[in-house]
């Protein structure tokens, strides 16, 4: 596994955990939620904006809105 390979492993590890404690060890509506489109970024899923860190930390939005009960 090369450098580019590593970091992007390390991004969606960091991130899937993220989900798996959001939605309190529900695995299966972490793996629903990677795929699900969020307007905030830009109407994509998870999953699609992992490529680089800046991109992976967008995702700190969305996550404290859905931990604070605010799904809009």
């Amino acid at each position: 596994m090369n450098q580019n390979e590593s970091d992007h492993l390390f991004r969606f590890a960091k991130v899937m955990k993220a989900a798996i404690v959001l939605f309190e060890g529900d695995i299966n509506s972490a793996r629903t939620w990677w795929n699900k489109p969020i307007r905030e970024i830009g109407g994509t899923g998870p999953i699609a904006i992992i490529a680089t860190s800046v991109e992976t930390g967008t995702l700190q939005g969305p996550i404290r809105r859905i931990e604070n009960g605010v799904f809009a």
